[in-house]
C-alpha cells in the first residue's frame, strides 16, 4: 500500500469517526433534559380514539388520549426503533436508549391495550437503530441500521408466529451499509432508498424480491431526489412517498413519489402550509391523505401535525388540542381510524449562543518580555529580556534542568548570555511561549464541545 492509499484510508477512518460522533452526540445531548412528569417513566403510547381522518374539519375538536399509564407493562424509553403491523398487533424492534442500542422485540395489542416483551430464538440480529422494517406474509424483515460504531447492511426476518429469527443471505446487487433509509413494500417487492453509509449521504434505490430472495439495484428515472437520510416515507399502492430528510448540511422539505416497480420518480408540487424542513419525522397515508408529524428542524423537536391532500396537492396544518410534546424518531402508526405515537426523542431545544473570540493567545503574549510578570531575566549584550521559567522549562529540557534543579531555590533569576544576538534570543523565547499558548488555545477552543 503506497503513501497515498494510506492517507486516504486514514482520512476515511477519521471521517467515519466524526460521523459516528455526530450521530452519538445527537442522542447523548438529550440526557441533559429531564423527562416531563406527564410522560411517565416509560415511553408513551398516545392514541386518539375518535381520530377521523376523513373529515379534517373535526381535527381541532379531538383530544389525544394517554395510553402509557393504562398499559400493564411498557417498553423502556427508546427512539429510532423499527416497527410493523401484523394481526392487530404492533411489533417493535430495537432502537436507541441512553444505555445504548437495543435488540429486543415487543408486541403491543391494539385491541387489549397490552404490551409484551417477546422471547425470540434463532439467528438474532445485533442491537441497532434506524433500520428499515417490512412485514410480508407473517415475517418481519429488517435491513441495515447503525449499532453505534458500524453501519450495517445485514438482512434478517422474524417469523411473527414462531418468533424465530433467520439471517437472510440474499443474492444479486445487495445495498451497501446504511442507516436512516426510506423503506416500503408492495406485493412481493421491498424498496429501500437513500440513507447514510458513514461516509456519504445516498440517493440510490434497491428492490428485494421476497419470492426469489434477490436484490436488484433500481435505476431511478425522472426527478431523482438529492442525497438524504431519515426522511419520512409512506406507501400507497405501488408508490412510496418520501418527504424531507437531511443531506449532511441542510434539512429538506421536498416531496417525491417513487414507483417501486419501474423506478420512475416524480417530484410532487406542494401548495398550502408546507411543513418546514426537517428529518427524523414520520408519515402515514389514510384515505387519500398523508399525515405528517414531528421531527427535528435543527433547533427544536416538533409536535405539529400536517395533512396533505393528494387530490388538490395542498398541505394543511391541523390544530389538535392537547398534542403530545415535540419529538423525533418515534413510532407513528394509524390503526382502525386511530393514530398511535410511541416513544421518540423529546425536549431538545437549541438556542443560538455566541461566544466571544478567545483572547488566550493574546494574553499569553503579554507574558513575553514583561518585567511585571517575569521570574527570569536574560541579559543579552546591552538588553534585558524578561521571561517565565514555567513556560521555558515546559518546552526545553535544558531550561528545565537549569531552573528547577540547579537554581530551584531562587525566586527570580538573572542570567547573562554572551555572543547572542538580542533579537534572536527574544525570538527563541517567543517561539517557545507561543507553542505552549497555541496548544493551550486548542484545548480552550475544543473544551466547550466535549
Amino acid at each position: 500500500m503506497n503513501r497515498r492509499q494510506k492517507t486516504e484510508n486514514e482520512n476515511l477512518k477519521i471521517k467515519r469517526a466524526l460521523m459516528r460522533k455526530q450521530i452519538n452526540q445527537y442522542h447523548r445531548i438529550d440526557t441533559e433534559f429531564e423527562i416531563d412528569d406527564r410522560l411517565g417513566q416509560n415511553s408513551l403510547c398516545v392514541k386518539n380514539e375518535e381520530f377521523d381522518v376523513e373529515d379534517s374539519i373535526q381535527y381541532d375538536q379531538q383530544i389525544w388520549e394517554r395510553l402509557d399509564k393504562q398499559v400493564q407493562s411498557s417498553p423502556n424509553q427508546r427512539n429510532s426503533c423499527s416497527w410493523v403491523i401484523f394481526q392487530d398487533c404492533l411489533y417493535i424492534f430495537g432502537g436507541f436508549t441512553f444505555n445504548g442500542r437495543l435488540d429486543d422485540v415487543h408486541r403491543y395489542s391494539f385491541n387489549q391495550n397490552q404490551r409484551q416483551r417477546l422471547n425470540t430464538t434463532g439467528s438474532k440480529p445485533s442491537a441497532r437503530e434506524n433500520n428499515g422494517a417490512i412485514e410480508y406474509k407473517g415475517q418481519m424483515y429488517i435491513f441495515g441500521g447503525c449499532d453505534g460504531s458500524l453501519w450495517l447492511n445485514d438482512f434478517y426476518s422474524l417469523n411473527l408466529n414462531t418468533l424465530n429469527w433467520n439471517k437472510i443471505e440474499p443474492t444479486g446487487q445487495c445495498p451497501s451499509e446504511r442507516f436512516g433509509i426510506a423503506c416500503g413494500s408492495y406485493q412481493i417487492k421491498m424498496l429501500i432508498f437513500g440513507g447514510c453509509d458513514g461516509n456519504h449521504y445516498l440517493n440510490d434505490a434497491y428492490v428485494f424480491d421476497f419470492e426469489e430472495k434477490v436484490w436488484n439495484k433500481l435505476q431511478l428515472i425522472g426527478d431523482i431526489p438529492s442525497t438524504r437520510s431519515c426522511p419520512s416515507f409512506s406507501v400507497l399502492n405501488n408508490q412510496i412517498y418520501i418527504f424531507g430528510g437531511f443531506d449532511g448540511v441542510n434539512r429538506l422539505n421536498d416531496f417525491y413519489k417513487i414507483n417501486i416497480f419501474t423506478g420512475k420518480v416524480k417530484r410532487i408540487s406542494q401548495h398550502g402550509t408546507i411543513p418546514c424542513p426537517r428529518y427524523f419525522h414520520a408519515s402515514e397515508i389514510y384515505q387519500n391523505k398523508l399525515l405528517l408529524f414531528g421531527g427535528f428542524n435543527g433547533l427544536e423537536r416538533q409536535n405539529d401535525l400536517y395533512e396533505f391532500d393528494f387530490g388538490i396537492k395542498t398541505w394543511k396544518k391541523l390544530e389538535v388540542n392537547e398534542s403530545p410534546k415535540g419529538r423525533s424518531s418515534m413510532v407513528f402508526q394509524i390503526y382502525n381510524d386511530s393514530l398511535y405515537i410511541f416513544g421518540g426523542m423529546m425536549e431538545m431545544n437549541f438556542q443560538m449562543i455566541f461566544i466571544n473570540q478567545s483572547s488566550f493567545l493574546q494574553d499569553f503574549h503579554t507574558l513575553i518580555n514583561n518585567p511585571l510578570m517575569s521570574d527570569v531575566i536574560f541579559q543579552v549584550e546591552d538588553h534585558q529580556i524578561y521571561a517565565n521559567k514555567c513556560i521555558l522549562g515546559a518546552r526545553s529540557q535544558n531550561f528545565q534542568t537549569l531552573f528547577f534543579q540547579e537554581f530551584r531555590d531562587k525566586e527570580q533569576m538573572y542570567l547573562e548570555i554572551n555572543e547572542c544576538v538580542t533579537i534572536k534570543h527574544l525570538w527563541i523565547c517567543s517561539y517557545i511561549s507561543i507553542l505552549i499558548s497555541q496548544i493551550s488555545l486548542l484545548i480552550n477552543y475544543y473544551q466547550p464541545k466535549l
